[in-house]
């Protein structure tokens, strides 16, 4: 069959993860059961996107129809013509088919398996336009009985598929499941994959949604199609379950994990998208710099900086994140928002160097402050005024830790030219006057 651009290469999931350390490799074998559990039980397809079958006037008139007795001498020489295909002799098959045809024109039973054999005798040399002529003659004589008019309405079907010849395919395939008792997962998998190719995306997710509730261990090509309609259609619940199926069937598949937190966060389900990406991560597939982001992102939305910090740590190890200003920084917040203060002078230093903007050396000087160390504090407070680019009221922060600075290392008349600086900003105003009448009273 040709290649197709189906629905799933539509799939867009913008994603955002997060993930729990406690969540353990128990959680993809217990949510691959209940996701299976729940595929079988709970998904309600619409049934009016669903074939109808088991038709009483089409059932019968299948039933009604008979190929009679074959003569002996057709008989053998069919005989012939299967032992030729066995050893892949088709010329000689087709041949002998000729002359089978051109002596079976009054019995239409005989000719109607001649034509059947015809196309399963091109099918072989994948020769498939040829074999639906066959095939489509077979079923025009209305002489084979109930089973092979179903095998070779099936088969045409399928090949109506292979050639994009939707319309037809569509029309055969109703008219087989409207004659046959309890069709099977791949007869809806079939009809899906038919309705998709049409952009019907509502009948293709029912038909679909039957099939894998109907198979107990659905194939990863259904699952697939049934996430990118549920995505389509926005049947997030339904995606979920099946996204849960496939990161636990084939836990090896990147883009699974990342669906399903981007599911969940749909959902609201934060804790579950957190530990999706927790696994994720645990398997070495979030390994590029915006997966590892997402998920630093997301510990800092969830209130644990410390995780964060150790992400990125290993990020900039294994060289998935690049040391830029911008990711350095973003570390260092990680550990001031963990009380890891000495932890997060070394990336502020290093994002500090590549900085043209005196915002790092400012976080930097309030981190040295904290920790008592009066003179690298005095001097990255210094660098920060003197890079500049600073808010107003970073400003007036960076002149105020200047002069704390300064203080603790006695170097007054210093001191308190930074704090005369810092009154000219209204956030620092009222500290700035408190050190400076500390300072005249001493």
């Amino acid at each position: 069959m040709k290649a197709k651009n189906t629905i799933l290469d539509k799939i867009v999931c913008g994603w955002i993860g997060e993930a729990f350390g406690y969540i353990s490799s128990r959680f993809l074998a217990v949510s691959g059961l209940l996701a299976l559990a729940a595929v079988a039980s709970t998904s309600k397809a619409d049934s009016n996107y669903l074939p109808k079958i088991n038709v009483p006037a089409k059932v019968a008139a299948l039933e009604s129809q008979s190929a009679g007795l074959m003569s002996q001498a057709t008989h053998k020489k069919m005989q012939r013509v299967h032992g030729y295909m066995q050893n892949k002799k088709f010329d000689n098959a087709v041949a002998l088919l000729g002359k089978l045809e051109a002596s079976a024109r009054s019995r239409p039973g005989e000719l109607a398996q001649i034509y059947q054999t015809m196309g399963f005798t091109y099918i072989e040399q994948k020769k498939e336009k040829t074999a639906i002529k066959y095939f489509e003659k077979a079923l025009e004589l209305r002489s084979l009985p109930k089973g092979p008019t179903l095998s070779t309405m099936y088969m045409l079907a399928q090949l109506y598929l292979s050639e994009d010849n939707y319309s037809k395919g569509t029309k055969i395939l109703l008219d087989w499941f409207a004659a046959s008792e309890s069709p099977g997962a791949g007869a809806y998998a079939l009809l899906a994959n038919i309705y998709a190719q049409k952009g019907q995306k509502k009948a293709a997710f029912a038909n679909i949604d039957k099939a894998i509730r109907l198979e107990k261990t659905p194939s990863k090509a259904w699952l697939q199609l049934a996430t990118a309609l549920a995505f389509e259609l926005k049947k997030y619940p339904r995606a979920a379950v099946f996204l849960k199926v496939l990161t636990a069937r084939f836990p090896e598949e990147k883009s699974h994990w990342k669906q399903l937190a981007g599911v969940y966060i749909h959902l609201e389900k934060g804790k579950e998208s957190l530990a999706t990406l927790e696994l994720a991560h645990k398997a070495g597939h979030l390994d590029k710099q915006a997966d590892i982001l997402h998920l630093v992102s997301m510990y800092l939305n969830r209130g644990i900086p410390y995780w964060a910090a150790m992400v990125m740590e290993e990020g900039f190890e294994k060289k998935i994140l690049k040391k830029t200003e911008k990711n350095l920084y973003l570390m260092g917040q990680c550990y001031m928002q963990a009380e890891e203060k000495l932890k997060a002078l070394k990336p502020l230093r290093e994002a500090a160097a590549k900085s043209k903007a005196g915002k790092v050396d400012l976080m930097m000087g309030q981190v040295l402050l904290d920790v008592e160390e009066w003179l690298r504090a005095s001097k990255s407070f210094e660098a920060a005024i003197k890079k500049g680019g600073l808010s107003e009221t970073n400003k007036g922060l960076a002149y105020l830790g200047h002069g704390m600075s300064l203080m603790e290392l006695k170097q007054y008349s210093k001191a308190q030219k930074a704090f005369e600086q810092a009154l000219a900003t209204k956030a620092t105003k009222k500290s700035a006057e408190q050190w400076l009448a500390s300072i005249e009273v001493m």
